[in-house]
């Protein structure tokens, strides 16, 4: 990611537990994007989900597969 970035390549970031700011620091408008949904517990830069029941890995498990797949289209309509 951070290499085809640095080459100029759009990129896309799936974030669950780290914060896209800090990890994803590149510019939309040149076709990189972050992909991450808003929970409770983000960020919380752990290597093992503490939570339990429906909110276990809630971070990753509202991304669908047509959020990544409509990113991959506006990628490459570009």
């Amino acid at each position: 990611m951070h290499i085809a970035a640095a080459l100029g390549v759009p990129t896309i970031g799936i974030f669950g537990p780290g914060e896209d700011f800090v990890w994803f620091p590149y510019d939309p408008s040149a076709g990189h994007t972050p992909l991450r949904k808003d929970v409770p517990c983000h960020p919380c830069h752990l290597d093992f989900c503490n939570r339990a029941g429906d909110g276990y890995m809630e971070c990753m498990k509202l991304l669908a597969v047509s959020d990544v797949f409509a990113a991959v289209e506006r990628a490459l309509s570009r």
